[in-house]
C-alpha cells in the first residue's frame, strides 16, 4: 500500500479507536477476561457491532483474544481503564473533536 493510501485510510483506525473510547470498552473489560456479548450487556450496545468493533481493536494491538474471550493489552489496561491512575481521559477530547472536523 503506497503512503497515500494509508494516510487516506488512517482514519479508520483513529475512529475504531475512538469509539472504544467513547464507548468505554476498555473501562468494562478491565482486567477481566469476557466476551463481547458480556461487554454488549455490560454497555447496552448490540453485540454483533461490539464483537466487530473488539476483533478491529484486536487488530490495533489493544485487545487480545482467546477463544470467544477478550482481554486488555497491558497497554490498554495500564492508560484505558477509567480507574487506572495512568488513565488517558485526554483522549475524550479527541472524540469530541471528531464532530467538529
Amino acid at each position: 500500500m503506497k503512503a497515500t493510501e494509508r494516510t487516506a485510510l488512517a482514519f479508520q483506525k483513529s475512529r475504531i479507536f475512538l469509539t472504544a473510547c467513547e464507548l468505554g470498552i476498555f473501562t468494562a473489560v478491565n482486567s477481566a477476561v469476557k466476551s463481547s456479548y458480556e461487554v454488549a450487556g455490560e454497555l447496552r450496545t448490540a453485540e454483533r457491532y461490539t464483537d466487530r468493533l473488539m476483533n478491529a481493536l484486536c487488530g490495533l494491538g489493544l485487545l487480545r483474544k482467546r477463544g470467544n474471550r477478550f482481554r486488555n493489552t497491558p497497554l490498554a489496561l495500564k492508560y484505558l481503564v477509567g480507574t487506572s491512575p495512568y488513565y488517558m481521559g485526554s483522549v475524550m477530547h479527541y472524540v469530541n473533536m471528531w464532530d467538529t472536523w
